[in-house]
């Protein structure tokens, strides 16, 4: 990795520090939203990367993903832009972009798709949160988070079972500290109960699905991401209750789009839905195994 690909990265710090400083000074609601706010850009960035699959440049070398537009650290730099609108967020947002460009790994197209891509989440995400409420956060977690653990299953899946089972230690033990003034905004802000019931069935479920077909792991993870979060977005988005024909088909868009970042039967995303419409059994769960048991069968 050449300085310009290390100086981009290491400046990825500076939204995570922003985001401790809130939290610090005591501001837990407002960093939960920035929190927020970056993990639905995530899911964004990282499912528009692999559904368009534009490749790298001629000898760009990085160890992220193969794909290039748009550039994720472009758009995680922008986004701290559009959040804090000033002239040194806006340098700090060029300053990166141009460094992926200098690094080799990205095209200036990438990059100023990825500022552009940046401003409409954090508008999308905005307009959510507005008509929806609390749910939109707890989705973009759940979307984030499930994309990013997809990402590193892609790239590792040994790497990527043994952080999800230290994941699943780990939770059971902050479990007990639960109302500890460190731990309990995270779960009040994104949980339904507080019990991080929902974090542990995620968990569980992408095991569970890893351990039966490694290489499908992560096509596990990003099924219910994505698939499970939308239905439930788009379902809140037109004030329904409960699983509902608008919640299906955005739960069902958001499948195809799975489908094709992750080349996968176009049928699936129909199975996949009908999986999440199975009352009393967990998305989280249920959505994963199946998953991995299709591309068993497959095999």
């Amino acid at each position: 990795m050449d300085l310009p690909a290390i100086l981009s990265t290491a400046l990825l710090i500076v939204p995570i520090g922003y985001f401790v400083y809130l939290f610090a000074i005591g501001q837990r609601r407002r960093a939960m939203e920035f929190l927020s706010a970056y993990l639905f850009l995530s899911g964004v960035v990282l499912l528009t990367k692999f559904v368009l699959k534009i490749p790298r440049p001629p000898g760009a070398h990085t160890d992220f993903d193969p794909y290039s537009f748009p550039s994720f650290h472009t758009a995680y730099a922008s986004l701290f832009f559009f959040i804090l609108p000033n002239v040194w967020t806006f340098a700090y947002a060029v300053l990166v972009g141009y460094l992926r460009v200098a690094a080799g790994v990205h095209r200036w197209i990438d990059v100023l798709g990825a500022f552009l891509i940046a401003g409409f989440t954090l508008w999308l995400y905005r307009a959510g949160r507005k008509r929806v409420g609390f749910e939109w956060d707890r989705q973009s977690f759940h979307m984030g988070v499930g994309a990013l653990i997809g990402l590193i299953l892609y790239k590792s899946w040994l790497f990527g079972f043994w952080l999800l089972a230290g994941a699943l230690i780990a939770g059971a033990i902050l479990y007990h500290f639960r109302d500890h003034d460190a731990i309990r905004p995270f779960l009040e802000f994104f949980d339904r109960d507080g019990t991080g019931k929902g974090a542990f069935y995620f968990v569980i479920g992408v095991l569970a699905a890893t351990a039966i077909n490694h290489s499908w792991g992560w096509i596990s993870a990003w099924y219910v991401a994505y698939v499970d979060s939308t239905a439930t977005m788009v379902g809140k988005w037109f004030n329904t209750r409960g699983k509902s024909i608008y919640g299906t088909l955005g739960g069902l868009f958001a499948g195809f789009l799975v489908a094709i970042a992750t080349n996968t039967p176009l049928w699936l995303p129909l199975l996949v839905s009908a999986v999440e419409l199975i009352p009393k059994i967990d998305d989280n769960i249920s959505i994963p195994i199946v998953v991995a048991l299709v591309g068993r069968l497959l095999a």
